[in-house]
Formats: C-alpha cells, structure tokens, sequence
C-alpha cells in the first residue's frame, strides 16, 4: 500500500518519488524502529517525535526524479487515469501551431473541400481491410483538446503512414472536411508525425508539395535541385523524399515560383 501511494504522488511533499521509492526498505525499518520506540502515553505528534521523524525525512537520499512519462503512467496503471496531466499535454500544445484549423472551428458548410492541417492525439483507430484488393486502411478520432472528429485513412495513406495510426498517437493529418452519415468526417491525404523543425503552418494554397520517386538517380535530383533555384518566388517547397518506412519530408531553404512552366519541367525530370 505505502508504495502505491508513493507512486502516485501522494507522499511527493516528502520528497521526489525515485527517491522515496529506491529506500523504500531503508525507510520502512527506521520507521519500524521509531515505533517500537514511541510511548504509548506520549502524543505522536510531541515535539521530540516529531523531530525523529523529521530526522528520518532529512536522512534521504535525493535520487533523480524518474522521467516525466514513467511518473504519469503511475498514475494511469494505480489509478486508471492520470493525475497529474495527460502525458500528451505538451506535444498537444506544440503540435497546435502546425495546424491550420482547430477542430472547435471546423465547419462543413465554411470548410468543404478545403485542404486543412489537424493535429491532436488518436483516441481510437479500428484498421480494417478493403474487399475488393485486401489493402488496409482505418478509421480513428482526433483529439486536439478543443474537440473530437472522426477521420478517414485510405489505402494510398494508409502505407505511408502506418507506424502512425495506431492509439494514444500525436499526429498531424492533412486532408478535406466533408458530410459522412450526417456528420463532419476528416478525409486524410496524409498523416505523419508532428516535425519540430518544419514550419507547417505555412502548408496551404501557397505550399506546393512535390513527391520524389523512390529510386529517382543522383543526377536527377540534382537537375531538380538546379530547376527550383532558377524559378524563386514565393511558393513554400516542401519535398518528400523515399525513406524506408516513412518518407522523409524536407522544406526547401528557398521560395519558388509554382507555375505551369516550372511544373512541366519538373515533371519531364521526374515524369
């Protein structure tokens, strides 16, 4: 019992839970000890006790505190739910400013077909298979602390993004707003993990997103990369590269000039 309720925080004003919890024996046989000392006719809380249990508090060893997510799943696996905060509460926080809609602001008739970033934690997600080929795909909820949406992931997205779509998940999921069943259901493009060093909030009609090949050459990249320059403007470019599992998404460190002329040259190179 004692060690439940060290690890849930109850005995925190003691001290760090690592450290109660590593002496945990040391502490219970000096407590032992104090006991079988006590008095039967002396109050517990007189001032010479209370100075030995203050002895025994100042006699810990501080250990560093466990990590923040070992704390909080304490708390989930004694309890059933966490204490403290939810273990996403920050990468919820951070994962806000890549997107560009809230769910609260959704609205089918204001956002229909509109290309929208939504980044939350998955709160559930049933895979299933599709009888015509066999191929997987899903459907989850989204949580991003403002509200719930139900969202859908195809099979093209879905082998992209597999490592992703599973529970309890920080995603960002770009996709389109439509009516399902009488209900606002997200239509995912893409889904991926949320990117510290990648601006996305910039993703949108001035973003243009460009899909390499696997197995495009060397050379050809390079031709790309030549091809990009020679057009600046404003357009964000964000390449996504061939990387194994996931692919590897990269913003281009300058602005391009997206236009019809630039897009048949690019797609001469990459066909």
């Amino acid at each position: 019992m004692l060690e439940c309720l060290v690890r849930v925080g109850a005995m925190d004003q003691f001290s760090n839970r690592a450290s109660i919890l590593e002496q945990l024996d040391d502490i219970r046989t000096k407590l032992q000890k104090y006991d079988n000392g006590v008095d039967g006719q002396e109050n517990l809380f007189s001032s010479g006790k209370t100075k030995e249990l203050h002895d025994i508090k100042d006699s810990f060893k501080q250990i560093k505190e466990y990590p923040q997510a070992e704390l909080l799943s304490f708390e989930k696996e004694l309890l059933g739910f966490y204490l403290t905060e939810h273990p996403m509460a920050s990468a919820l926080k951070a994962v806000s400013k890549s997107a560009t809609k809230t769910i609260r602001e959704l609205d089918v008739r204001v956002h229909h077909d509109t290309v929208i970033w939504l980044g939350g934690i998955i709160t559930q997600w049933r895979g299933v298979t599709t009888k015509k080929d066999g191929r997987e795909m899903g459907f989850g909820t989204l949580d991003d602390g403002t509200g719930t949406i139900e969202f859908v992931v195809f099979p093209r997205a879905f082998s992209l993004a597999r490592e992703f779509l599973k529970k309890d998940t920080i995603v960002l999921i770009k996709g389109k707003l439509e009516e399902r069943e009488e209900k606002p259901t997200f239509f995912a493009d893409v889904v991926k993990a949320p990117d510290v060093d990648e601006d996305l909030t910039q993703t949108g009609a001035n973003t243009k997103e460009l899909e390499i090949p696997r197995g495009t050459p060397r050379e050809t990249l390079v031709e790309l990369g030549k091809v990009l320059k020679a057009h600046p403007g404003d357009n964000t470019m964000i390449l996504i590269i061939p990387n194994g599992g996931e692919p590897k998404r990269m913003k281009l460190p300058y602005g391009v000039k997206w236009d019809e002329e630039l897009q048949e040259k690019v797609k001469k190179l990459l066909g």
